[in-house]
């Protein structure tokens, strides 16, 4: 069942073309990838979705309505979340109040009581219920990104949005955190992630799109993108004659 609708997407800052007649669906229940060179518009398009930009073009079907118009708050209670790859906690409050706050602003929150419950399964979820009391500026990189996850999942979303949440760990720390990031998915989270590193998105994804210079190059399994050859330019360039 599609769950996102992106449809005829294009996006422009003045003069600059970040995302141009940009369409594709994401299936609910998916590891959906994206990727593409630096300044292909993929956070662009992240950005879209959550409300935090509106395109110049085109429109965006959540579960069949358009959430062109609302405000990133609204369409976080519809049940679309996101982590940014630059982490955004709260420095200044706990951990266990990083998520909290995920849960009042998330979906279908009807009591303070309700919020607490759900913070409180993120932050084991994610690891860190040991560390709950904890602020969030004594915490290492690693465990901020653990925080970011947790107040996204604290939302109760439906759709998880990624913004290369491995980015700047060690292979030890990113394997911890793909795990944690696979256990979101198993408990029926549809995941949308960026991602640079070729061998993680290869392995982790059922589906990869492809973006360069703001438009979709290719969209297929791993094995298909891997292979295509605009890819494989836009990627390495043009072979020399």
């Amino acid at each position: 069942m599609t769950l996102l609708e992106v449809k005829g997407i294009s996006k422009y800052f003045g003069g600059v073309r970040a995302l141009k007649d940009l369409s594709f669906d994401v299936i609910q229940g998916e590891f959906l990838g994206l990727i593409g060179p630096n300044g292909a518009g993929k956070t662009t398009l992240f950005n879209i979705i959550c409300g935090e930009y509106k395109p110049n073009h085109g429109y965006i079907k959540f579960k069949g309505e358009n959430i062109i118009s609302l405000q990133p708050y609204d369409i976080c209670k519809k049940g679309i979340s996101r982590t940014y790859q630059l982490v955004k906690p709260f420095l200044n409050l706990t951990v266990f109040q990083n998520a909290l706050v995920g849960a009042l602003f998330g979906r279908d929150k009807s009591d303070s009581r309700k919020a607490v419950e759900f913070a409180e399964e993120a932050l084991k979820l994610v690891g860190l219920q040991d560390k709950r009391d904890v602020l969030v500026k004594h915490l290492s990189t690693l465990d901020r990104k653990k925080v970011e996850l947790a107040r996204a999942v604290a939302t109760n979303p439906i759709l998880l949005l990624l913004d290369e949440p491995v980015a700047g760990l060690n292979p030890k720390e990113t394997e911890e955190v793909l795990t944690i990031i696979n256990e979101i998915h198993k408990n029926d989270v549809t995941i949308f992630m960026i991602e640079h590193d070729m061998k993680t998105i290869m392995s982790y994804s059922n589906r990869i799109i492809v973006l360069h210079n703001g438009e979709k190059i290719a969209e297929g399994t791993p094995r298909e993108v891997a292979s295509n050859n605009q890819v494989i330019e836009a990627y390495l360039g043009a072979p020399s004659c």
